[in-house]
């Protein structure tokens, strides 16, 4: 992964694939304007996550439907402040639920 130019990206997150579990890795990042301008280099060190125990990893995109509830059990299409219950449907059939907390 020498040497990898990434086009802009609005909010400067990019997904890094193919990378091995409970591995480090380093990175230098550095920013390139249009003009051609470089910024110093950065340097990011991190490790991975152990995958012991874990089937599959669920991302947002595979999300084919998704809920809102109140903690009474209401269900609401749009959280405005408070605690909520999502549940997420997956493509593959798996179901999640967590709180969501909307100040």
């Amino acid at each position: 992964m020498d040497n990898i130019v990434l086009p802009y990206n609005e909010d400067n997150q990019y997904v890094i694939t193919g990378l091995e579990a409970d591995t480090e890795y380093t990175f230098n990042v550095k920013a390139v304007d249009e003009e051609g301008n470089e910024s110093e280099s950065c340097e990011v060190t991190f490790t991975t996550l152990k995958t012991e125990g874990i089937s599959s990893v669920l991302a947002d995109e595979n999300i084919v439907n998704e809920q809102c509830f109140t903690i009474d059990g209401r269900q609401v299409a749009v959280p405005t402040t408070g605690i909520y219950i999502v549940k997420k449907t997956f493509i593959d059939g798996s179901v999640t639920t967590e709180k969501k907390l909307v100040k």
